[in-house]
């Protein structure tokens, strides 16, 4: 789920389709939505995360900083939280422990229209 949070686009992540690739979750929105904003707010909900959903987690994640945006990662649950660190995804990208943390306001649900294409990124 896509959420616009002004110049933060909220992320949630509630589950990873079993063959999913690392690009399923970044390339819902295309590189020239991507550019409207400065954060990433990333927010894993799935009940567990296996080697696939980390290899999208991960790569997703990427993406949004290689587009320039920085990443919070809102992790919850303790042992998920050290999961990502141990997987290296607190270098270069926050890891705070509640959403209260991160909290930015009110948000609106967001769908990029342009379609899909990195061509655009």
């Amino acid at each position: 789920n896509l959420f616009d949070r002004g110049r933060t686009l909220e992320v949630i992540v509630t589950e990873v389709p079993a063959g999913s690739s690392v690009r399923t979750l970044a390339t819902k929105i295309c590189g020239r939505c991507l550019g409207r904003f400065d954060l990433a707010l990333v927010r894993p909900k799935m009940p567990f995360l296996d080697e696939d959903g980390l290899d999208v987690l991960a790569g997703s994640c990427e993406r949004f900083t290689a587009a320039g945006l920085a990443v919070v990662i809102v992790c919850e649950r303790p042992a998920l939280s050290r999961l990502l660190a141990a997987a290296g995804l607190d270098d270069g990208m926050k890891l705070v422990s509640s959403f209260d943390e991160a909290a930015l306001g009110p948000r609106t649900p967001f769908s990029c229209r342009h379609g899909e294409s990195e061509e655009d990124a």
